[in-house]
């Protein structure tokens, strides 16, 4: 559901699970000429902030005065942003870690933002993206990986990530809820569409133009391949009815 006010806002939010390509859509959106997109500013040990000119010394790379002032720190990341190009829009992003939700959540929300609300639908396509980031240390790559990354499929971690991830999205969509904020969903799976594009713009209220990211897919093995134990994943996906989250790999169901 979309919620929707008149007025314009100036400030816009990318909320997103870790691997939903949150950093794919933040690098194409800091592309449009119109908008200064900032990643994650409220990472743990400093923000993510995309503004060149602006020294380390500076406040706004004050981790402890942004989490005390959380409010104050976003005003002033506005007044930066758009000293440093006037008449845009300014965005961000913020991840569903627990961190970030505790210090960012409530003090985007009083800005009341427009959210850009990502997902994925394939959880065994999302647990395996995670798993590997997490062995790997490699969470955005700018090209395609030479080598690939297997990682083991175990149920229990399975589980305890996919909840955990419903439990941060119900949080933060009862918030959008109570708080009356615009949001638009976007899955993981629709990114490839040049219409999905053309819906976010259209949201943002935002020119149509030639948008390019710098980011690309990290994990390009079918579901499959991302696993050394492939057949408890088959016999996984099929006792909860999902073998279609492994349909685009080289699988095909055989007898039992």
């Amino acid at each position: 559901m979309i919620f929707r006010r008149k007025q314009r806002q100036h400030l816009f939010v990318i909320i997103s699970p870790p691997r939903c390509r949150s950093s794919y859509v933040d690098n194409l959106l800091r592309s449009h000429p119109d908008v200064v997109c900032h990643s994650e500013i409220f990472f743990k040990d400093w923000p993510l902030l995309h503004l060149q000119e602006l020294p380390k010394t500076d406040s706004l790379y004050d981790v402890n005065w942004r989490d005390k002032n959380p409010v104050e720190y976003i005003k002033r990341l506005l007044a930066k942003s758009q000293e440093h190009a006037p008449d845009t829009r300014t965005g961000c992003k913020l991840l569903l870690y627990p961190y970030q939700l505790n210090k960012g959540l409530d003090a985007l929300l009083s800005f009341n933002p427009q959210v850009i609300f990502l997902t994925r639908e394939n959880e065994l396509a999302w647990y395996s993206s995670l798993k590997i980031s997490l062995e790997t240390g490699i969470w955005y790559t700018k090209k395609t990986l030479e080598s690939q990354h297997k990682t083991t499929f175990d149920i229990n971690e399975f589980s305890y990530h996919t909840e955990g991830r419903k439990l941060y999205y119900d949080y933060v969509l009862t918030k959008l809820r109570i708080h009356k904020i615009r949001y638009l969903p976007v899955e993981y799976e629709t990114l490839s569409r040049a219409s999905t594009i053309d819906e976010i713009l259209a949201f943002l209220n935002l020119s149509q133009a030639s948008l390019r990211s710098e980011v690309v897919e990290q994990n390009t093995r079918n579901i499959l391949d991302r696993f050394v134990n492939r057949e408890e994943v088959i016999k996984f996906a099929s006792s909860i009815g999902k073998l279609n989250w492994l349909v685009g790999g080289n699988f095909y169901p055989t007898e039992s």
